[in-house]
């Protein structure tokens, strides 16, 4: 056997960053069939009507936190099997430049969890995954986390962060 021909196992930060490329790739309506057929218990209410559920607007945030969603999902699927916990989203998406992910009731690990994604989301261009900050449009009138890029492209103020005194 050739060197060439010897598998080369990938480590796990290249796993995710090609996860995050393909993510980004899909069109939101490919990634919502993908997160309902991959995770249906947490998404089981994504096809319900309005009077019943916020899901049937399905995933309402940008494609750069697609990946922040997926690793969400695969945590908060974990915990359903460990602790026996029904775990359903009621509602997923951006608010005041942050990912929220609500839920009907769940346990404290799965807020964690859910905490820690919200978290993340503020670091994370909404748009493109890159690091981001929070943002207000030219009016003020809205908030959205995007990288500097997006800031300028999508006319958000971007501001160099300030360091004080040190």
């Amino acid at each position: 056997m050739s060197e060439q021909e010897v598998p080369v196992e990938e480590h796990p930060w290249q796993v995710r960053d090609r996860l995050r490329k393909a993510m980004i790739a899909m069109s939101s309506d490919e990634f919502d069939q993908m997160m309902c057929k991959r995770f249906p218990g947490i998404f089981a209410d994504r096809n319900k009507p309005m009077s019943e559920t916020c899901m049937c607007w399905g995933f309402d945030v940008d494609d750069g936190w697609f990946d922040i969603l997926w690793m969400l999902s695969l945590a908060l699927e974990d915990e359903s099997k460990q602790t026996g916990a029904k775990i359903e989203a009621s509602q997923v998406k951006e608010k005041f430049g942050g990912l929220r992910f609500y839920t009907g009731p769940c346990t404290d690990r799965g807020y964690d969890l859910i905490s820690m994604a919200e978290t993340l989301s503020v670091r994370r261009c909404e748009v493109c995954g890159k690091y981001g900050k929070t943002c207000s449009s030219e009016g003020g009138y809205w908030l959205k986390t995007v990288c500097k890029e997006h800031a300028a492209l999508l006319k958000y103020g971007w501001k160099a962060e300030d360091r004080g005194n040190r």
